[in-house]
């Protein structure tokens, strides 16, 4: 069974925003299995990184940034 990431970008196709709030790694999985999903969701919306302010995992990384790093997670949707 497809992640419910998948499922219903399927199911509702053009009319859902994918928010990741964290590391990546689940929405990299989701486009392995579905290298299409950027273009079945309306936009695309991902938090991490900071302005004028250290990092909070080490002097310049914010904690989810430098995991997706780590995790080879997805950066950019083209």
């Amino acid at each position: 069974m497809p992640p419910p990431q998948v499922r219903s970008a399927r199911a509702h196709a053009g009319e859902l925003v994918l928010v990741g709030l964290g590391p990546l790694t689940n929405i990299a999985a989701a486009l392995q299995l579905e290298p299409d999903l950027p273009k079945m969701v309306k936009t695309v919306v991902c938090m991490g990184g900071s302005f004028n302010h250290p990092g909070n995992i080490t002097a310049k990384a914010e904690a989810n940034g430098k995991l997706d790093n780590i995790n080879g997670g997805v950066k950019r949707f083209p």
